[in-house]
């Protein structure tokens, strides 16, 4: 029944654990703490437990479900968590471990500046759009080779959405944008005159180019 937030930044899953599933946790296994291969063990009383908090919570909470799912569907779409560029540039200027605070929900997480992060939020919304405009192209275009890893990734795209999205699973739709703006790239010539086809993709490569460079140097030094 908890309504997660709309942010590719911030861990969503503490949201979900800590107020319930911490406390079932213990429930079931009789311990405090968590272990994983405790957790492995009574697997199917968990499976259990869930599907009928499920039921419970779909029945009496469903436009938080689908609230939830609205917003799991935009974050794998078009969120990005660019604040691991961040730590990594922390980390090669810093000794010591990171703060897992700055992953919680409601850490304003200014322990580094953002050039760097918010450069690739960009770079990654943008192809994000061109590969949307790619797609449209390549069908319109009647390429048919197109429909394999489009429906390839709507399959992931639905199945996380119904079920959970969180931090660490945005690198699944990084090879399918970069596949679905190369469509955009070959077929502009589908909604362009020819004589400027060839300059537009142009444009298009190098500036997809140019913040890739930016970022490598920004991320490296």
């Amino acid at each position: 029944h908890i309504s997660l937030d709309l942010d590719a930044n911030h861990y969503r899953w503490w949201q979900i654990w800590y107020p319930d599933g911490q406390a079932a946790y213990e429930k079931i296994t009789g311990t405090k703490g968590f272990e994983t291969a405790l957790y492995a063990d009574h697997v199917f009383e968990f499976e259990d437990m869930y599907r009928g908090k499920f039921r419970e919570n779909l029945m009496s909470h469903p436009m938080t479900y689908a609230g939830n799912v609205c917003k799991n569907f935009l974050l794998l779409n078009f969120g990005m968590n660019s604040v691991f560029i961040k730590i990594f540039q922390w980390l090669q200027e810093n000794k010591g471990e990171i703060s897992k605070d700055w992953l919680s929900k409601g850490n304003p997480q200014d322990f580094y500046p953002g050039g760097a992060a918010g450069t690739f939020s960009f770079v990654m919304l943008l192809m994000s759009v061109l590969s949307i405009a790619g797609i449209f192209l390549a069908l319109r275009s009647g390429d048919k080779l197109v429909y394999i890893p489009l429906l390839v990734f709507l399959t992931i795209v639905i199945s996380h959405s119904i079920t959970y999205m969180d931090l660490m699973y945005y690198y699944i739709r990084i090879p399918f944008m970069f596949l679905f703006t190369a469509y955009f790239i070959r077929y502009l010539g589908a909604v362009t005159p020819r004589a400027h086809t060839v300059l537009i993709q142009r444009i298009t490569t190098a500036v997809l180019v140019m913040f890739m460079f930016i970022l490598f140097m920004a991320v490296i030094t």
